[in-house]
């Protein structure tokens, strides 16, 4: 069959008809080259011996090392290659080719590429993010014998924590993935083809490179949805089309093509490039797209494809991956130190998504072995691009163009990055390298790195800090009456918000059976047993929803004050998906295979992560019932169009869905393009007697765009209940000597218990790793509450922890209960990173064998409740539960199990 195909396609070229490409998918033969003996030995003068499927890697072909037992920090390799493999198949060129040239396209290799013909050297690619163009030549008619060696060591000393080469995400695989073909070329024929459009002018110049000679260039520019030429000319003159053009952008990416064919010696050769009308530019501190001024809402791409270990080449994988952003309201995506495939750029073009592409990730921190964390300890030791070593600069300046002229037409590529947090670099090359292809190619913004430094050529910066300046993200308080603007403010250039969250969920352990291709989840696994023993393993679905309603209240918290910051041109989420590496870093509200966890639905992160957000400014989330609630409304447009004669709708609603208070605000204009005030709401609170958590919505009538925010309300009475028959104690002594009488006794335990058997019941969940960064003063994520347990029965909660529990655990106490029946469950239960999986309590129940009752607490409440509200009312709560008769532990314990628990 591929013999008859190459005979048609050959005939076709001699004909002057454009030729196809002929793909070499199959079996191939194939060997292991551990040794790196292949090129001494001449492999390529004989039949290799073993078979393999291309496009495919080694790993899916269970060739290499079968590996058993856990890789820490990361998921495991069921078969692990790392070095040179030889593939190996014939070729038949027909007579119909005698005049052609020969290309051989490799769409992805990680890393080297060797290519013999006949035993003839054909050329040597290590291109990591662009295809691999072998120049054949010209092949006599007949039977051939293509051979290739990949090599998949590093091949230039940048390390192997960027995603482009590393374990932490996708694989070091060894193999040929995407397109393979051979591409039949006339001896002159079109190289490198660049469109630039221009909406304004109504023109589209294209730039073609002929290599070999010379000859006629035709060009003709349709509309791709529909077909319909639009323009035809020659490169000589920009083509003025026939009417205005669609531009493109996330609401309506219109798209054209340019059919771009070569004349010459009675042959044609022909690219078909795809296109938009649009136009990004810097506008001082903002970015605007078709002359509006845009804000993105991002998220960063890692690699993250758990079945193959490498990443996609199919335009319908990236079009999932794509529509779930849009769902939730993303217009951005980061591709954090690395470029995808092209079919990643199609689908961005198609729907509408703005990308951000990188070129790797080289810093010197990475270089340091770190006892504590193995898995950080890196190959190539590198030493920063531009200085010291200067070995990387020439990949590296090289790899930046190849990106630039392989992708640069795509209308999504829209931002490019030398490299992620290049602190080691030596910013002057960086600088200079940037304003190079800033004057070749003036079609996207350009930044030397995300983070670290700011050059005088960079358009914009993705950065969590700004020298001298302050910080650009991770402020946290209990209220959204503040911004970033003295920051935002005085920055040099836009800056987007950089790798926002990184709050990480407890696993479900039923996802371990997801990973069934390449990669294992055998970390997860042997987390799962620590759980089983600690006897919490039942509760990962309870834990999940617990840390993940926690994990999705800080991302919301997080974006929505980006969105109130004016200055601000976007955020980039880390990450909406699990990071399967760098220590388990589980942040995402998906997991790693873009499929959901039931933490929040998309149309509800859209609300307040979309391109309309009605915002509120308020100084605080909890209030007394004899103050009045006040707060400003602002509405962030960055929508398609100004909006016009709307009303905002606002209401207070209580936990059965009652509207206590609503009132209405005529917006004034609301247009695109930045932040918009609109009006307060005063409500005074006197009307709420008990305590209560209510809702505050905020719509834009007629429209689909609200959003929301839970209130706290308070009795302002600052007694405190001293009911009879009830110890209320902060030393354990006295609280034993009751409890052996048959007492009841609430125990106020934060300053009790030492460092192996508790932990901080923090309110925060710890950041992006417990192992990675091991040194951080919490390693919880959130608490799991029993909301409907008669102790909170006066403290409104849901079954996590809110912001009326924020200073609530500022020094709380969880206590390590693992030695406790796996049936024992805490009223709250800090959720114990699941690295370490113990049983935490910080509000829990015991019976002694006397016969005492004991209610634990390792909240401040002794001398907090002196000072808050929220306080106040746990401690009320807990203590009409004490004195109550529902008040009836099950669990019996013994005396000296107390005085191991809370000396």
């Amino acid at each position: 069959m591929l013999r008859l195909l190459i005979t048609v396609l050959g005939c076709a070229l001699l004909c002057g008809a454009e030729p196809a490409a002929v793909s070499l998918a199959g079996t191939w033969r194939f060997q292991l080259d551990s040794r790196d003996s292949g090129e001494r030995e001449r492999w390529f003068d004989r039949a290799l011996p073993l078979a393999i499927h291309l496009p495919g890697s080694t790993d899916q072909a269970r060739f290499g090392e079968e590996t058993t037992g856990v890789t820490h920090g990361m998921l495991s390799r069921v078969y692990k290659y790392i070095g040179p493999a030889w593939y190996q198949r014939e070729i038949e060129i027909p007579a119909a080719w005698a005049d052609a040239e020969v290309e051989l396209v490799l769409e992805r290799v990680l890393w080297q590429s060797k290519v013999w013909v006949d035993g003839r050297p054909a050329g040597v690619e290590d291109s990591l993010g662009t295809p691999h163009a072998h120049w054949l030549g010209r092949l006599a008619p007949g039977r051939h014998r293509l051979t290739i060696r990949v090599d998949n060591e590093m091949i230039h000393p940048i390390g192997d924590k960027g995603h482009l080469y590393t374990e932490f995400t996708q694989t070091i695989w060894n193999g040929i993935i995407g397109q393979i073909e051979l591409r039949p070329r006339p001896a002159v024929h079109l190289g490198l083809v660049r469109v630039f459009p221009d909406a304004k002018a109504r023109t589209v110049s294209v730039e073609a490179e002929v290599v070999g000679g010379a000859g006629t260039i035709d060009v003709v520019v349709k509309e791709a949805a529909s077909g319909r030429v639009v323009a035809r000319g020659t490169t000589r003159h920009p083509l003025t089309l026939t009417e205005a053009p669609k531009l493109w952008d996330e609401f309506e990416p219109n798209l054209y093509q340019a059919d771009v064919t070569l004349t010459a010696n009675g042959r044609r050769d022909h690219q078909q490039i795809q296109f938009g009308f649009r136009t990004i530019e810097r506008r001082d501190r903002t970015i605007a797209l078709n002359g509006r001024r845009i804000f993105l809402r991002g998220n960063l791409d890692c690699v993250h494809f758990p079945l193959t270990g490498y990443p996609a080449t199919d335009v319908a994988s990236w079009r999932r991956i794509f529509r779930i952003y849009k769902e939730h309201g993303l217009n951005h995506v980061r591709f954090h130190s690395w470029c995808p495939p092209r079919a990643a750029f199609e689908a961005a073009d198609e729907l509408g998504i703005y990308a951000q592409v990188e070129v790797l990730w080289v810093d010197a921190w990475m270089a340091k072995d770190n006892p504590e964390r193995p898995y950080l300890i890196t190959q190539g030791h590198p030493l920063g691009v531009g200085k010291n070593d200067r070995s990387t600069d020439g990949f590296v300046r090289a790899e930046m163009r190849r990106i630039l002229n392989v992708n640069g037409n795509h209308p999504s590529f829209v931002l490019l990055c030398i490299g992620n947090e290049m602190g080691s670099a030596d910013f002057s090359v960086l600088a200079r390298w940037i304003q190079e292809e800033k004057t070749r190619d003036p079609r996207r913004l350009y930044a030397a790195s995300t983070a670290r430094t700011i050059t005088a050529t960079d358009d914009y910066s993705v950065t969590h800090l700004l020298m001298g300046i302050g910080p650009t993200r991770a402020h946290i308080e209990p209220g959204t009456d503040w911004d970033y603007e003295k920051v935002y403010g005085r920055a040099p250039v836009p800056i987007i918000a950089h790798e926002i969250g990184q709050w990480p969920v407890y696993p479900a352990w039923r996802e371990i059976g997801k990973y069934t291709g390449a990669l294992r989840a055998r970390n997860l696994g042997e987390f799962r047993e620590v759980a089983e023993r600690n006897g919490i393993a039942g509760l990962d679905g309870e834990l999940r929803a617990a840390s993940g309603a926690s994990s999705r209240q800080m991302y919301k918290y997080e974006v929505e004050s980006f969105l109130r910051t004016p200055s601000c041109s976007g955020v980039q989420l880390l990450s909406m998906q699990d990071f399967s590496g760098q220590g388990e870093a589980l942040v995402g509200w998906l997991d790693s295979f873009y499929d959901s966890k039931g933490i929040v639905v998309p149309a509800e992160f859209r609300r307040w992560f979309g391109p309309t957000v009605p915002l509120l400014r308020l100084g605080k989330f909890v209030w007394r019932n004899d103050e009045t609630l006040t707060g400003a409304l602002e509405v962030a447009n960055y929508g398609i169009k100004d909006l016009n004669h709307l009303v905002l709708v606002w209401t207070l609603e209580e936990p059965n869905g009652k509207v206590a208070e609503r009132g209405v605000l005529s917006a004034p204009t609301l247009p695109t393009g930045g932040l918009t005030s609109v009006g307060r709401i005063e409500i005074p609170l006197h009307r709420f007697h008990s305590a209560a958590q209510l809702r505050l919505t905020v719509r834009l009538d007629g429209t689909l765009f609200a959003n929301q925010w839970d209130v706290w309300v308070y009795p302002a009475d600052s007694s405190l209940p001293q009911p009879a028959g009830v110890l209320v104690t902060r030393e354990l002594e006295p609280a034993l000597a009751a409890l052996s009488r048959g007492g009841k006794v609430l125990l106020l335990a934060d300053g009790l218990g030492d460092k192996k058997g508790t932990r901080l019941a923090a309110w925060l969940p710890l950041y992006w790793s417990a192992t990675f960064f091991a040194k951080q003063d919490r390693d919880t994520l959130g608490a799991l509450v029993d909301a409907k347990h008669a102790a909170l029965a006066s403290f409104p909660t849901e079954a996590f922890l809110g912001w009326q529990w924020f200073s609530l655990c500022r020094g709380a106490r969880g206590f390590v209960l693992d030695q406790l029946p796996t049936s024992y469950r805490p009223i709250v239960q800090p959720v114990s990173d699941f690295h370490f999986n113990h049983k935490l309590g910080s509000l829990f129940e015991l019976r002694t064998r006397a016969g005492g009752k004991l209610l634990a607490c390792g909240y401040n409440l002794a001398t907090d409740a002196e000072r808050s509200p929220e306080a106040r009312q746990l401690y009320r709560s807990l203590v009409e539960y004490v004195a109550g008769n529902a008040f009836s532990p099950s669990e019996v314990v013994s005396e000296d199990f107390l005085k191991s628990l809370f000396q």
